[in-house]
């Protein structure tokens, strides 16, 4: 389309500006300067910038989701030139969606047998993770280092989980209901079971 430029994309789709409608903008600009002052091209700029903010977002959270379907259809390394672009210094780079995009990651490195890598990757996920994923992202390094061997790390991470597991149910109770704690008990019995059989090789 002539007289045009693109400003990105968004759903694959290119979306684009056409020069008279800058110019359209540019006159509410002056106009809006004349009338009422700086105020009003203040609030002008700011409802441009939280759109053009909006399909930046909307453009990270699609290619976030294509690295999701590249790592769960076995293409791993499409998956992390994906990645890339989201992560810092990649063009696409959205401060909130860092821990998504390291937590594909850390899968990415699991699923791969880098263990260490994975443990590293959630190991600082844990830190600047909100605390709603914490216990997730601590019953994932517990079971990275249950993997790597690592089996005294695994418990003390799995440790970790407790405080925000809620109060702990009775286990005298023979009509208890299904809890949170279930996964909790399960993965320490594994991990304590593991340690036992390699003290015995």
């Amino acid at each position: 389309m002539l007289w045009s430029i693109d400003i990105g994309r968004i759903a694959g789709t290119v979306v684009r500006i056409h020069i008279t409608f800058l110019l359209f903008l540019a006159w509410i600009f002056v106009a809006s300067w004349v009338t009422g002052g700086p105020q009003v091209v203040a609030v002008i700029g700011s409802l441009w910038w939280r759109n053009h903010h909006s399909a930046q977002i909307s453009d990270a959270n699609q290619i976030l989701a294509q690295a999701r379907t590249n790592f769960e259809s076995g293409d791993t390394n499409g998956a992390l030139l994906e990645l890339d672009k989201v992560l810092p210094q990649g063009e696409f780079y959205q401060p909130g969606l860092e821990v998504a995009a390291e937590l594909v990651k850390a899968n990415i490195a699991f699923a791969s047998g880098e263990y260490e890598n994975a443990i590293s990757i959630l190991t600082r996920l844990v830190d600047i993770a909100p605390d709603s994923l914490r216990a997730d992202l601590y019953y994932q390094l517990s079971t990275a280092q249950e993997s790597k061997g690592d089996y005294n790390g695994a418990l003390q991470s799995l440790g970790h989980v407790e405080k925000y597991l809620g109060p702990e149910p009775d286990e005298k109770d023979t009509e208890r209901k299904p809890s949170v704690w279930d996964r909790y008990y399960f993965q320490k019995g594994r991990i304590f079971l593991k340690m036992k059989m390699s003290r015995m090789e």
